[in-house]
């Protein structure tokens, strides 16, 4: 008799630690799923993160543009060229400054008869209004 209770308490033992197991096993396959969703929440940022800095540098370039349109109207048709860090100044007639405003605003066609207005009558002062690059570019 007390062999058999003996064995049944052997395979009683051997059934749960059999299904400890099984427990285990899914508690780590758990974590390697948890683990992934982590490493793709981690991707999502970064990318989110760099598509800020995206915005960031796109509107940063934006009112480069804008200022450097408003110093071509202020300062007599003088341009500030932002290169390498580096801030020079040229002289531009009316014409390369036409072709500078067609460049940056190509697809407006529409705007660009006030923009040629507001070069050609030297209006100081006077903010000129552009799309912000990303936006439609």
């Amino acid at each position: 008799m007390y062999e058999i209770y003996k064995q049944e308490n052997y395979l009683i033992d051997k059934h749960f630690e059999s299904q400890k197991n099984k427990q285990l096993a899914l508690v780590k396959e758990q974590q390697v799923l948890v683990n992934e969703q982590q490493g793709l929440v981690n991707e999502q940022l970064a990318l989110v993160n760099k598509q800020l800095e995206n915005e960031k540098a796109i509107s940063s370039t934006s009112s480069y543009l804008v200022l450097g349109i408003e110093s071509l109207i202020k300062d007599n048709f003088l341009i500030q060229e932002i290169k390498n860090g580096k801030i020079k100044t040229v002289k531009l007639d009316k014409n390369k400054i036409v072709s500078f405003l067609k460049c940056i605003n190509e697809r407006h066609k529409d705007e660009l008869d006030s923009y040629k207005k507001e070069v050609g009558e030297k209006i100081k002062g006077k903010v000129v209004k552009i799309s912000p690059l990303g936006k439609d570019f």
